[in-house]
């Protein structure tokens, strides 16, 4: 599979080039971004101020309006998408805004893609918080799909357009919301496995794989350990399954840091949980795969934080086990 480039530019919307730019539109602006951004009503041949006259177009969340570029601007094709209302607006419904982007250019199969930041925010804290959402759409859902094309294709380059901010800023801002991005998405894979795929055994290999190449120490604890460590609890849930239970330790130790204040992350791991002899309702049960989704999450976020160069000590605590009723499945009431 072919690796996204992600960049930062500063220039001027209108010469990005770029298949589809992406323009953020608020609910209460009006004729905000014709105003705001310059060309940006011919290069429409005028659909734009026509659609938000008509209502075609009334920018909310989410909603897509896209025409061809006339003119000189150099993008192939303009995506105006609705924002809400701008007093609304939170970092997390930006990144939701780029996440919807980055699906649209992906369901249409465009190579390349841009999203513009509107006057009044912060360009460098913004372009983080795009490049995280673009990213968002590269998560591959359907991965034991037998016909995929349904999922379109991600873009080969997605660019965060930041008019007259400083370049290297923007582009280390990139980097970063880049590197959250990714980590969202392995956390999201781990959690979209079937647990006769992601077992703790498996679980714990791949974690290691992911810590190893993000630089951490990882230690993995088998039964015997277990055993030494007096882990009752843990072997106890494990007992009714034939996988054995893992913990997995991730250590974030950057230099000069002996001393500091460490970080702790502790996320459960049970890869499946029926609720052993206790069992759960039938109904919902496919989802208790999602059990380990914490541990996923802390595996992927001690990997982004040696990363992004954290400067303080991490340390990632991540139990593993599979929860199933059986003839030694521990009972309520057992020491």
């Amino acid at each position: 599979m072919q690796v996204p480039q992600f960049d930062g530019v500063v220039t001027p919307a209108a010469e990005v080039a770029v298949d589809m730019l992406f323009v953020p539109v608020f609910q209460d602006e009006g004729d905000g971004p014709l105003n705001a951004i310059p060309g940006l009503e011919s290069a429409s041949a005028g659909w734009i101020a026509q659609v938000r006259a008509s209502g075609e177009f009334r920018a909310k969340a989410y909603e897509f309006f896209i025409v061809p570029v006339a003119g000189s601007w150099k993008a192939t094709r303009i995506a105006l998408v609705g924002a809400g209302r701008r007093a609304d607006l939170t970092s997390e419904r930006l990144r939701m805004i780029a996440a919807s982007c980055g699906y649209t250019a992906r369901l249409r199969g465009v190579t390349s893609a841009a999203v513009l930041i509107r006057e009044g925010f912060d360009p460098v804290a913004t372009a983080a918080i795009m490049a995280d959402g673009l990213s968002a759409a590269e998560f591959e859902i359907g991965i034991y799909k037998a016909d995929r094309t349904t999922e379109g294709r991600y873009p080969a380059k997605l660019v965060v357009v930041a008019p007259g901010a400083g370049l290297a800023e923007v582009r280390a801002a990139v980097a970063r919301g880049r590197v959250i991005g990714e980590a969202a998405n392995q956390a999201r894979a781990l959690a979209n496995e079937p647990a006769n795929v992601l077992s703790p055994r498996e679980f714990a290999a791949r974690v290691a794989a992911m810590g190893t190449a993000a630089g951490l120490t990882v230690d993995v604890l088998e039964e015997s350990r277990l055993r030494e460590l007096k882990m009752g609890l843990l072997l106890g849930v494990a007992q009714g399954s034939v996988e054995p239970a893992r913990l997995v330790v991730l250590r974030y130790e950057p230099k000069g840091t002996a001393g500091g204040p460490v970080i702790g992350l502790v996320g459960k791991g049970v890869t499946f949980d029926t609720g052993g002899i206790s069992i759960k309702p039938a109904e919902g049960m496919d989802r208790m795969k999602n059990d380990m989704a914490g541990g996923a999450a802390v595996a992927a976020a001690i990997c982004a934080i040696a990363r992004l160069g954290g400067r303080h000590r991490v340390l990632g605590v991540i139990p593993m086990v599979e929860n199933m009723p059986g003839g030694k499945a521990i009972r309520p009431g057992d020491v």
